[in-house]
């Protein structure tokens, strides 16, 4: 963290320390691409089942979505 004190000011401006945000997003956008490959997974035999499709159509959906 880096502290830069303006002269004549007494004025103190902190910077750095955003790594907890930054891991807080990160992990949050893992988890949330993680959910949608899993519902898109799990939906997949509904898919198969109403749309009369194969497993090559199935890959263009996943591979799709991904």
């Amino acid at each position: 963290m880096t502290v830069i004190r303006h002269r004549g000011t007494g004025v103190a401006v902190s910077r750095g320390g955003g790594q907890p945000v930054a891991l807080a997003v990160l992990c949050t956008m893992l988890f949330l691409t993680f959910l949608d490959n899993t519902i898109v997974s799990v939906g997949l035999g509904s898919v198969q089942a109403d749309l009369h499709a194969g497993v090559l159509a199935l890959q263009w959906i996943v591979g799709a979505y991904a």
